[in-house]
């Protein structure tokens, strides 16, 4: 892993979480790395224009995001985050990266976030 300079260190992971694009309609994406404050997506051009508009990008607007952390030694945690867009990336191909700060954790959200984390940082992923 590159030397990661960050207050809270980024977890390379893979798996699905939902965003409500700004017209209510629920979208899926990819989560590739997150952290105890943020976390970053990819998706297809077609979903990052529902999520983002075009042409406009809205960063600094704020989504709401549905996560099921998918935890080794129990079942998956649902959480539900309120976030800001800090950015959005056109990736090679079709992919966009985009980019969320976490703002309010419904309800016990950032005790499972950080479960997860603690456990991902106990056994890495093979993959990274």
């Amino acid at each position: 892993m590159d030397e990661n300079r960050r207050d809270y260190p980024r977890i390379d992971t893979q798996f699905s979480a939902d965003v409500r694009d700004p017209a209510g309609d629920v979208l899926t994406v990819s989560v590739i790395n997150l952290s105890r404050t943020g976390l970053q997506v990819v998706c297809d051009r077609d979903t990052a224009q529902r999520i983002v508009g075009e042409p406009a990008w809205p960063v600094g607007d704020t989504f709401l995001l549905q996560l099921r952390l998918p935890f080794l030694w129990q079942k998956p945690a649902d959480i539900v985050i309120d976030c800001r867009m800090i950015h959005a990336t056109v990736k090679h191909g079709a992919g966009f990266q985009l980019g969320f700060l976490f703002s309010e954790f419904i309800e016990d959200g950032y005790q499972s976030l950080e479960a997860f984390i603690e456990e991902c940082m106990c056994f890495p992923s093979s993959e990274s």
